[in-house]
């Protein structure tokens, strides 16, 4: 499918080796002057260079073939040849493009695995017996929410049928047979605080989990310091080894700040850790202690619902002590909706308290040097 081969070739890097696996297939040819050839002379120049078009077919629709059975059987015809989810319907000069996915893949819920965000939430993962589904082997399947399992009966034992949204996204299409064993924890793993249903999630509320405090380090330190080949896994060995304790975001950037360095020689004693390690650990020592943007000093915070684009927008007449001050006094910000307006009130505190801890540049942003990116749409 072509989404599976735009998401490789947009990776970070990819060997020539792993090229081999792909095909190029030309869609349509241009002329000289920027013109696309029709399809018939597109097909013909291709064929004349020795190169591979795409597999074109019609299917002549009536108003009264009109229909999803129509249109199944004749997908089915294309999909036992190429990967395919759907038609393209011209409509006289217009066109459009009708998609569905194709009959869900049975298999059994084996086990749920519960996974925190750095925001408390538990996410579950389904764990499935393996199943191919459009040219890959699928055995986790996202669970949603705890609501959605609940009123399912999405559970261990379940028999469940799995799709791939855009032959990408594995998730349950429907249920065959129902279970109510769901493995939730009652209690959160990390810290033993009470676990909460808000809305659909299950969450751990408790401010001082420890779980909760490591994601947040991690995100501000990937977001801040962009470091290239430093994983969570070495910032876990530091703060098991070295962080004396200091597992919050604000004590750890003040300890690390103040006493990187002169940890870096316990740091190496533990299990699995070398001189590329260190390394990596004091370069993270010096972005820490230089200046960051007013951007990404508020993204690595991971306020919730107070992500990129809000930031942006709410950045480009404001600093970071004007955004505080409206949301003290209850004025408007653009960009920021009510939920991240609610998220950044009650992170008041440690918002300022974390900006006492890094040296902070303010970024300004003038509009009338921005690109704006439109896509129109050949119906529109």
């Amino acid at each position: 499918a072509r989404n599976i081969a735009s998401g490789f070739l947009n990776r970070k890097s990819w060997s020539i080796d792993e090229l081999k696996n792909f095909d190029l297939i030309f869609y349509t040819t241009t002329d000289s002057n920027g013109k696309d050839f029709s399809e018939d002379k597109s097909d013909f120049y291709c064929h004349l260079d020795g190169l591979k078009i795409v597999m074109r077919g019609r299917v002549l629709v009536t108003e009264s073939t009109m229909n999803s059975e129509y249109l199944d059987k004749n997908l089915k015809v294309y999909s036992s040849q190429i990967l395919c989810d759907g038609f393209v319907v011209r409509l006289e000069d217009e066109m459009v493009a009708i998609k569905w996915n194709h009959e869900g893949t049975r298999s059994t819920v084996r086990n749920i695995e519960w996974r925190q965000s750095r925001y408390g939430k538990f996410t579950p993962v389904l764990k499935i017996d393996p199943v191919d589904i459009a040219g890959a082997t699928v055995s986790n399947v996202s669970g949603s929410n705890y609501s959605l399992l609940k009123s399912k009966g999405i559970g261990i034992g379940s028999i469940i049928s799995v799709v791939r949204s855009g032959e990408i996204i594995p998730y349950v299409d429907h249920v065959e047979k129902r279970s109510d064993v769901i493995n939730a924890p009652e209690v959160c793993p990390e810290c033993g605080g009470e676990l909460v249903i808000d809305g659909t999630d299950l969450y751990c509320k408790n401010p001082e989990c420890g779980n909760i405090n490591r994601k947040r380090i991690h995100n501000f330190i990937n977001v801040v310091c962009k470091i290239d080949g430093l994983g969570n896994s070495i910032i876990d060995k530091y703060l098991d080894y070295a962080a004396e304790d200091n597992n919050d975001l604000i004590s750890f950037v003040h300890f690390f700040k103040q006493n990187g360095i002169q940890t870096f020689d316990k740091f190496k004693s533990a299990p699995g850790i070398g001189e590329s390690a260190v390394k990596l650990l004091n370069e993270v020592y010096v972005s820490l202690n230089n200046p960051v943007s007013e951007q990404d000093f508020l993204l690595g915070l991971g306020i919730k619902g107070y992500g990129e684009t809000s930031i942006k927008k709410s950045l480009v007449d404001n600093s970071i002590d004007d955004i505080l001050e409206k949301i003290e006094n209850g004025s408007q910000i653009s960009g920021v909706n009510i939920q991240a307006r609610k998220s950044l009130f009650e992170n008041l505190d440690f918002i300022r308290k974390m900006q006492g801890e890094m040296t902070i540049c303010r970024t300004t942003t003038n509009t009338s040097d921005d690109v704006i990116q439109i896509c129109l749409t050949e119906k529109l």
